[in-house]
């Protein structure tokens, strides 16, 4: 390596899903080179799954007042978001207003009981129905839900995108956006109205409690960029971190109900930190662990997720049954952007057509039927898949090759988490989606990777149900 060369900042992506971060920079000629130096001195044993050599004189600084600044996420500049990643805006969407509507005049307000005393949005005596509605009359938000459209909206924010964290939410202020003495608002000044809002003298005590919970504080990345993101992200990829953590797919976190009629609540982490609302081979395992801890003391334990109510019933084997729900094939409940229910719908990507059914079991699916699963491109096109359009809240993606009317074998590549080696509600749908095509009984064995499960299903308007056995491999405690 020579230390006259180019200088190349060196961007390093750990697992696939997450960020590039910077770690460094090297010299060398030209770009070859680059990579090969950053590789030999910032990675060992091949880790990572992917090196970015950036020059530095190439690198424009976030310190920058113009407002088509460069910082970089992963080295990406800001200017470049739209054509690596693009920046989403909705502008196009109907606006729930009428434009003949009559500017200004007096707005009549009816139902108030109580007057505040002041009309301050930050201080004692704030919190009133009074505040909100003026709040809402007065003050704009990064962006607005278009209830008729189901769609954001830019309000202060024209553009914006979700990072590839897939908890980092990045917004681009309008540079059109003014105070009323003509100075620019910017993302410096959304930081200062929520450090406002959330100082525990002064602001509103529910609003700090949620981003106290769920997220950290704000970033202005530059002039016109404010960024955010969720909590969660760092501790749940440092527990699933096959290397530096426990390691594994996803993360349960157990919890009480506030329900009396369900015994247990939990959430699902996948491993790059995403909250997902549903997974079977999960339920299995929180059956067990439940039951071999004493926390439940019966056999028949009534879950409750983000999106759906399950009722587990473990035999004397650690085999459990889970009644994972109806499957969901309405395309604006899975959801797909179709307007209308199809046994498959296809797509286009690149120069082939993909043919798939879908359904939800509590979380999407695309479920595409091929002729051996061990050749099946299923990171390519799981890939791109679950990242289209179409699917709005992103898409698990199976893979079946049916090997008879009872038996068939998949693989999934699952959101926030790559392909694994089982996914449950990812049988269920696969099962779902085949029997509704003609190709399956009503009890059909299903293989994958990592071990083999029963699925029971009657058809449209039945519950789906799943057994198969729960092993536990180890326990212990970690330090977070």
């Amino acid at each position: 390596m020579t230390e006259n060369g180019t200088v190349w900042e060196v961007f390093i992506q750990s697992k696939n899903g997450l960020a590039h971060k910077h770690v460094g920079n090297v010299h060398a000629d030209e770009k070859i080179m680059a990579l090969e130096n950053a590789r030999d001195l910032y990675t060992r044993r091949n880790e990572g799954s992917c090196i970015w050599v950036v020059k530095a004189s190439e690198i424009v600084s976030s310190e920058t007042e113009d407002s088509e600044v460069s910082a970089f996420e992963g080295g990406i500049g800001f200017e470049n978001i739209a054509e690596v990643y693009g920046w989403e805006t909705n502008n196009d969407v109907v606006s729930n207003g009428s434009p003949n509507a009559i500017k200004g005049d007096t707005i009549t307000l009816v139902g108030e009981t109580v007057m505040p005393p002041t009309f301050r949005n930050i201080g004692k005596e704030t919190r009133s129905q009074f505040l909100a509605i003026m709040e809402a009359l007065a003050y704009q938000q990064l962006v607005v839900f278009n209830y008729e459209t189901s769609k954001y909206e830019p309000e202060l924010a024209s553009h914006w995108r979700i990072g590839q964290d897939s908890l980092t939410y990045f917004f681009r202020i309008d540079p059109r956006a003014k105070w009323s003495d003509g100075r620019d608002v910017t993302a410096h000044d959304v930081v200062a109205t929520y450090r406002l809002r959330v100082d525990k003298g002064h602001g509103d005590p529910t609003t700090y409690k949620q981003w106290e919970e769920n997220f950290y504080e704000p970033i202005a990345e530059t002039k016109y960029i404010v960024s955010v993101k969720a909590k969660e992200t760092e501790q749940i990829q440092h527990i699933a971190d096959r290397h530096l953590g426990i390691g594994c797919d996803q993360v349960l976190l157990i919890g009480p109900s506030k329900n009396d009629e369900v015994d247990v609540y939990y959430r699902i982490f996948n491993s790059d930190g995403t909250e997902v609302a549903q997974c079977g081979n999960g339920a299995r395992c929180v059956a067990v662990y439940l039951n071999s801890k004493g926390l439940v003391e019966k056999n028949n334990i009534i879950a409750e997720t983000k999106s759906s109510r399950l009722i587990l019933e473990i035999d004397n084997n650690h085999s459990v049954t889970v009644n994972m729900g109806i499957p969901e094939f309405e395309p604006a409940n899975i959801p797909l952007d179709i307007n209308e229910r199809l046994e498959n719908y296809s797509i286009s990507l690149g120069d082939k057509d993909i043919i798939f059914g879908a359904t939800s079991i509590g979380n999407p699916h695309a479920v595409i039927i091929v002729d051996d699963v061990e050749s099946a491109p299923v990171k390519s096109t799981g890939d791109v898949l679950q990242k289209h359009g179409i699917f709005p809240e992103g898409v698990n993606v199976g893979f079946v090759q049916i090997l008879d009317r009872k038996n068939i074998r998949l693989r999934v590549y699952e959101r926030g988490a790559g392909e694994t080696l089982a996914c449950g509600s990812g049988a269920c749908a696969a099962v779902a989606v085949v029997y509704q095509q003609g190709y399956l009984e009503e009890v059909v064995d299903v293989e994958l990777r990592g071990g083999c499960l029963k699925l029971h299903w009657a058809g449209d308007g039945e519950p789906i149900y799943m057994s198969g056995s729960v092993e536990t491999v180890y326990e212990g405690e970690i330090e977070l």
